[in-house]
């Protein structure tokens, strides 16, 4: 079983002087044998990934080492 990171370029975040950066946001780690196992497993356990308009498309994932 592998470790995957995902994130995404979707959104941005803010300074502490309240400037918005675009950037990569990470979403989350997730287990896997597979990238889409991980992925099935990523989505479940965190809902609000698809809830709050983050496309499933757009997520990158990468395998950790």
């Amino acid at each position: 079983m592998s470790r995957y990171i995902f994130y995404t370029s979707e959104g941005f975040s803010q300074t502490p002087f309240g400037k918005d950066v675009e950037n990569m946001q990470v979403l989350g780690f997730a287990d896997g044998v597979s990238v889409e196992r991980a992925m099935e497993k990523l989505l479940y356990g965190n809902p609000w990934i698809e809830e709050d308009g983050y496309s499933q498309n757009k997520i990158v994932c990468q395998k950790l080492a």
